[in-house]
């Protein structure tokens, strides 16, 4: 069950991907490659099989949380080249 509840967002200043967590699903983006992987945590500990087709509307709560994220603190994540994180597209 999808629960939502504010996200918690990880990633390495060295890097664009984001990893973000909301109840049991953790979702993996990197906007340079357009790679992404929806995990559920409780089924998949290892995080070992992806679960987007099976559940593309969790990936698009979760890419609307991560957006609304960036809007909220981007400016305090700079990248390295010094520009604040940007949405994430479709």
């Amino acid at each position: 069950v999808f629960e939502r509840r504010d996200p918690i967002v990880m990633g390495r200043p060295q890097s664009d991907a984001r990893a973000l967590r909301s109840g049991n699903f953790k979702w993996i983006f990197d906007p340079k490659n357009g790679l992404q992987s929806l995990h559920q945590l409780e089924r998949d500990a290892r995080e070992s099989r992806q679960f987007n087709q099976e559940r593309p509307e969790v990936v698009q709560e979760l890419r609307a949380q991560l957006n609304e994220w960036n809007r909220r603190f981007g400016k305090a994540t700079k990248q390295g080249d010094g520009r604040a994180d940007e949405a994430v597209g479709d």
